[in-house]
């Protein structure tokens, strides 16, 4: 607009003043010139596809400190998505340092992941493997694309920020399978230790009152030393490793036996009847053999076990514990 030919304005005492037409603005006779394309001097990595964009293939927008390079018109398809499926585009923040990397994956590495279902955002349809929706949340089983991280300057937090992207697709059925496999895995184990606690006296106050808790005299401690060790999934107890509860079985007399650490400060040491430990014995009703049986079916694996219970039980020994009701243990090479 020509000096003195617009009229100043601003919507209040301290906003900032505007330049307007003074009446109808005129109508433009020739378009205004598009912008110049910026190229990527150097190679970069899109911020649509998250793959390699080479030098001066790309385009460049932004600023200092927020450079974006995006590929011209559509993305090449990634090795991983050849028919262009829908993807998610997941970024977490970090306010803090982290590792810069990027990697587009030559191989399919399904995960569980999860995005927002906001109006407009494209939705994961319901068929996808492991679908589960928790209001604006979706959880589904997805195979990672891209992947990049670094530091990025935050126009919003007016600072430094570690930035991860990651692009994904649904994973197909064959991709899903080991995901889904191992979550059913953790969710029956996650089930077996609430039976645990539920049965047998593994924590300092437990939920079970069938048991004993013998005086220290009466507890024989080198016949406890040669009783099987019933295997446990992690997590059971309120004590952690090396302090985890030990459930020993008896089935000369038809007991169960529970050690549980009682020992850290602010513990009732008064509780105790073996050293930092009390020591309590069950009787070994159905309910509970069962529950040894489903223990051995469920862990029966040398190096599970030694993981979870910090002894090497073999396939047989574990079928020794779990007695007639266990399922009989399968041949290894």
């Amino acid at each position: 607009m020509p000096p003195y030919m617009g009229i100043l304005t601003r919507s209040g005492e301290y906003a900032p003043w505007r330049v307007e037409h003074d009446g109808p603005c005129p109508q433009q006779t020739t378009p205004a010139a598009e912008p110049p394309v910026r190229r990527n001097s150097r190679p970069g990595v899109c911020a649509r596809c998250l793959q390699t964009v080479p030098a001066g293939e790309g385009h460049l927008s932004g600023g200092p400190g927020h450079w974006t390079v995006t590929h011209p018109g559509d993305c090449p398809p990634h090795p991983l998505n050849p028919d262009r499926s829908p993807t998610w585009l997941i970024t977490s923040t970090l306010h803090e340092p982290g590792p810069t990397y990027h990697s587009v994956p030559a191989t399919p590495h399904a995960h569980r992941v999860e995005v927002w279902a906001f109006p407009g955002r494209t939705p994961v349809p319901e068929t996808a493997p492991g679908y589960r929706r928790d209001g604006d949340r979706v959880s589904f089983i997805a195979v990672t694309l891209a992947e990049s991280a670094g530091v990025e300057y935050s126009v919003d937090d007016e600072e430094h920020v570690h930035v991860t992207r990651t692009l994904v697709r649904v994973a197909t059925p064959e991709e899903a399978a080991p995901v889904l496999d191992q979550e059913a895995t953790e969710e029956r184990r996650v089930r077996l230790a609430a039976r645990v606690e539920r049965l047998l006296a593994v924590t300092r106050y437990p939920e079970a009152t069938d048991y004993t808790q013998p005086e220290p005299e009466e507890i024989d401690h080198q016949r406890l030393s040669t009783l099987p060790a019933v295997p446990l999934p992690a997590g059971v107890g309120d004590s952690p490793r090396p302090y985890e509860p030990r459930v020993l079985l008896d089935r000369e007399h038809h007991l169960v036996w529970t050690r549980t650490f009682n020992g850290y400060d602010g513990d009732t040491w008064a509780l105790n009847n073996a050293g930092g430990w009390i020591i309590r014995c069950h009787p070994l009703t159905p309910e509970r053999e069962q529950l040894i049986a489903d223990l051995v079916a469920e862990l029966d694996d040398p190096a599970a076990l030694a993981r979870q219970t910090g002894a090497g039980i073999t396939p047989n020994r574990a079928h020794e514990i779990g007695g007639a009701t266990a399922t009989a243990p399968p041949t290894r090479p």
